[in-house]
């Protein structure tokens, strides 16, 4: 005589039946049960981790960090040329949490960056205070960056033939289509003078990062900046956070 146990998975409950059987032609029912334990997820009216909140909220915090540490990084590459804050005060904001506010720093933050953008675009020559605003606003809004294949790099643009594109490409590809040569500053800049919204709308994302790259590289052409500045900045802006 054989005996086989039996297993009903459920979310939060195992039922369970043991039975005996002799060359699996008949079968005689010893014993069953079940035993009912807490959900290890959601409640009866929804289906989600009992860890999601925790994690989203996790996730959050990373991405607060993260972007705090990425505008840290830019303004101690540009120095004091292009930005009002002073050495210690980036120490005190990165280690105490303690944002510097002082005339300078909210006149600067005054400028706007869409209309900087644009200027530079046109060609117009910025100062050094004006060019840091445009590079602290990129670090703010850097654009859509796609996960599915490592897309980063500005030369993809130019040599990507297969129909397998990334989801930036794909969205760069559309942006370029909606508005041809129309550089990305000044289709922001119009908007902005139409007193349209530019944050939180189906235009802004279909902004992608490549597409911002191009931008900030035609910005740093038209005010002759060096490749090699243009580099550093860039990859503190645009590039992912090294591992």
């Amino acid at each position: 005589m054989t005996k086989i146990l039996g297993l009903d998975l459920g979310t939060n409950s195992i039922g369970w039946a043991v039975v005996e059987t002799e060359n699996h032609k008949t079968f005689q029912l010893l014993d069953k049960g079940v035993r009912i334990f807490q959900r290890g997820y959601g409640d009866e009216h929804q289906d989600v981790s009992r860890a999601s909140e925790r994690t989203r909220v996790r996730s959050a915090r990373k991405l607060i960090y993260r972007r705090k540490g990425r505008k840290i990084e830019l303004l101690r590459l540009l120095r004091n040329e292009y930005h009002p804050f002073h050495d210690e005060e980036l120490v005190n904001w990165h280690k105490n949490r303690k944002y510097p506010i002082r005339k300078e720093i909210q006149e600067w933050f005054k400028l706007n960056p869409y209309q900087l953008r644009n200027d530079a675009i046109d060609g117009l020559k910025l100062s050094k205070l004006e060019l840091g605003r445009i590079f602290y606003h990129y670090t703010q809004r850097r654009g859509f960056k796609s996960n599915k294949k490592d897309s980063s790099s500005y030369s993809v643009i130019e040599n990507e033939k297969n129909k397998n594109l990334p989801k930036d490409i794909e969205y760069d590809q559309t942006y370029i289509n909606k508005h041809g040569s129309k550089a990305c500053s000044t289709v922001l800049y119009e908007k902005h003078q139409k007193t349209e919204r530019i944050r939180n709308t189906s235009e802004k994302n279909e902004i992608s990062r490549i597409t911002l790259q191009r931008d900030f590289l035609q910005i740093c052409q038209s005010q002759s900046l060096s490749p090699q500045f243009t580099e550093e900045v860039r990859k503190v802006i645009f590039d992912a956070r090294p591992l």
